[in-house]
């Protein structure tokens, strides 16, 4: 009962003031003053402070999808990557504990970061504070602590995707933005919608995330189920925007898992047909009206369905075949790319930049990361899809260096372990957060 005198429509109070006065300070730096970001970072470094770790990560989950307009001027390092950084040193100091197994891959990868990246100081020390929060995250956050991180996330999602309609009407917002994203069908123009993210992409990753987080919010019955329902909507209504062929791709993944899922029983059957039938009947009259069909049709059939990526992969690859020592080891963070952009993979680019012997360290650290703590030892498949949906998208964005990878790895725990059910007390079935000492 106290617990939920503490919530609204199912979610903490506490993170959605945070929130809310955290928009409303991006807000204020993007329409009033830039030099409002200042305070609204040290809001967040403050919060480091206070007792429940979780608030620490609500910040970090919500500002994330602002990381690009979260600066002093356009040309600048994003403050969330300082952010990162000092919370990331806070924790350190302040938990001042490691668990022997984890903490020496670290160290090791952390070294050669640092070793290979040149002038490129903050991308290194934010990619190493980056794995440091992933780290506790999955040693300290509850499960009964999941619903806040996910919806605080997601509004951070919508948030910046409602500011981002306003990106070419507001010179202060287009002043981030060098260039804007169109295609051509030989009659109209259609403008590719990218939220507060300079690539529709890397936006569309973002929705995609959002779009299953939500979804699994639904399915366990958390919040306002009409609440709930507008969200999945709305993001569903901005991805499809962006004319990804990655959002597309996915959203489908996603509705053929789901389905398989749903038709486990016969009523279970009856509801999913019902559902599919009513929602995608809406959805498909909608993108026939924007003339979404017919853009996708040629994005998918005509001309390069790489977008040229294939030409990327091919400089990479002979430029590594010719090189065993950059193959091997890497040539540093430090490094420049070969291709403007860079090869828009982040398996190729974790290569180029750490090496196969960089790669394998890398891959070996998140993993033990990501074993450290386990909440639900009966997975199902809907716990896979997020898991599924980044593996697919790395294939053809560059993630590596991102900000946002490592909160990323952080929801991709928070769905391989969230027991699906259809129950209300899923996420009551752990402890309260355990809160720094």
């Amino acid at each position: 009962m106290q617990m939920k005198k503490q919530e609204i429509c199912g979610f903490s109070k506490m993170m959605l003031l945070q929130c809310l006065i955290l928009f409303l300070g991006i807000c204020g730096g993007i329409w009033i003053n830039r030099y409002i970001f200042i305070p609204t970072a040290v809001f967040t470094i403050l919060i480091c402070f206070t007792k429940n770790i979780n608030n620490i990560y609500y910040h970090l989950f919500f500002c994330m999808s602002f990381t690009v307009v979260y600066k002093l001027s356009p040309t600048t390092t994003s403050l969330f990557a300082y952010v990162m950084i000092v919370t990331g040193v806070i924790l350190i100091v302040r938990i001042n504990f490691f668990k022997v197994t984890q903490l020496i891959p670290i160290l090791i990868f952390s070294a050669y970061l640092i070793v290979g990246m040149g002038d490129n100081y903050t991308t290194a020390f934010k990619m190493i504070m980056g794995i440091i929060l992933f780290y506790f995250f999955v040693n300290r956050v509850k499960l009964s602590d999941f619903k806040n991180h996910i919806m605080a996330f997601i509004l951070g999602v919508i948030g910046s995707s409602i500011v981002g309609t306003f990106r070419t009407s507001l010179s202060q917002l287009s002043a981030y933005f060098r260039n804007e994203y169109t295609l051509y069908d030989g009659r109209n123009v259609t403008y590719r919608f990218t939220g507060l993210n300079y690539d529709p992409n890397f936006y569309a990753m973002s929705v995609i995330f959002a779009v299953v987080l939500s979804m699994i919010l639904i399915m366990n019955k958390i919040g306002n189920k009409i609440l709930m329902w507008i969200i999945f909507v709305s993001l569903l209504f901005f991805g499809f925007q962006t004319y990804s062929k990655m959002f597309l791709f996915s959203v489908v993944i996603i509705g053929i898992v789901s389905m398989i899922y749903m038709l486990r029983s016969p009523k279970m059957m009856v509801i999913a047909l019902a559902f599919v039938f009513t929602l995608g009947t809406g959805i498909v009259t909608w993108l026939k009206k924007i003339g979404y069909m017919d853009i996708m049709f040629s994005r998918l059939f005509e001309g390069d369905i790489s977008t040229g990526r294939f030409d990327l992969w091919r400089i990479y690859f002979e430029y590594l075949n010719n090189s065993p020592l950059s193959l091997i080891f890497g040539r540093g963070i430090g490094a420049n790319y070969l291709s403007a952009g860079g090869p828009h993979n982040t398996y190729v680019e974790s290569v180029y930049f750490v090496g196969i012997l960089g790669s394998i360290l890398y891959l070996f650290m998140i993993v033990l990361i990501f074993r450290a703590q386990k909440y639900n030892r009966r997975k199902r498949i809907i716990n896979y899809l997020l898991l599924l949906a980044f593996i697919i998208m790395s294939g053809v964005l560059g993630c590596f260096t991102i900000n946002e990878l490592s909160f990323y790895y952080m929801l991709m725990w928070v769905g391989l372990n969230i027991n699906i059910s259809s129950k209300r007390d899923v996420f009551e079935e752990g402890n309260s957060s355990e809160c720094l000492v």
